[in-house]
């Protein structure tokens, strides 16, 4: 019964010594609801009217109160409202959201930021709105928040979702973060992720070229090694190197 998951999961915190706000953890972290509560839903439902309204200040303090508003919701076909956030195009709304993550207990913070801002209970997935809505600005910021970037990143899904739905600059942006570099335009039968006239115009091989060697320079400067070294001698001229090829390139 629920009364019953109430006890064993309150039983289960108690004795860890912590306590947990009920409003701030996600259905998957625990035993507590077989649903959401009548208030978290009233909440939800009052948070996207405030973000249509654009009554930002009425958002926050929903937030602030009530921090499961941002993922229940009655049914399948409700709106959830970071989505919605993220169509107003409103990047400090997100930057309040973080913040608002980051006060909660550390154990949890993780966990929640993938909730926000990689994939929420609901499946959806936050940055695919970026890309729909082709906002490169929120587009890094929730890239920032995301505890798993490296692996999003090199995604398929999401580098094809942007080659098909924004411009240039999301792509772009992916390309030269991504730790896979240049692959990620690549698709599993090797063919060319770049389909759209305006992607073949800009991503010329030379572009391609020059994206590989910065990728390469990044990558080469993330390693550190004791100055006198036979390894920081090497990628000390392997530096040089990829940027002698960089600049006859540019």
């Amino acid at each position: 019964t629920t009364n019953t998951r109430k006890s064993r999961a309150r039983w289960n915190h108690e004795k860890k010594n912590i306590f947990i706000p009920q409003n701030i953890i996600p259905r998957h972290f625990n035993l507590l609801f077989d649903s959401f509560e009548e208030h978290e839903i009233e909440a939800s439902k009052n948070l996207v009217f405030a973000i249509h309204g654009k009554r930002w200040n009425d958002a926050k303090s929903i937030i602030a109160q009530n921090l499961s508003s941002l993922w229940a919701r009655e049914n399948w076909t409700d709106v959830t409202p970071i989505p919605e956030i993220i169509k107003e195009r409103n990047l400090e709304m997100l930057q309040f959201i973080y913040e608002t993550v980051r006060q909660q207990p550390q154990e949890f913070q993780e966990e929640l930021l993938r909730n926000f801002f990689e994939e929420d209970i609901h499946g959806t997935i936050p940055l695919y709105d970026a890309i729909y809505h082709d906002d490169v600005e929120i587009f890094k910021f929730i890239v920032s928040c995301c505890p798993n970037r490296e692996a999003i990143l090199n995604d398929k899904n999401l580098v094809s979702r942007a080659a098909l739905y924004s411009r240039i600059n999301i792509l772009e942006y992916i390309v030269r973060h991504a730790s896979n570099g240049i692959e990620v335009l690549m698709l599993e039968d090797n063919s060319s992720i770049l389909k759209r006239r305006e992607l073949k115009e800009y991503f010329t091989p030379r572009k391609i070229q020059e994206l590989g060697l910065q990728n390469e320079l990044g990558l080469i400067a993330k390693h550190s090694f004791e100055c006198d070294s036979l390894l920081s001698l090497i990628f000390t001229i392997l530096y040089q190197n990829t940027e002698v090829l960089l600049f006859r390139l540019t």
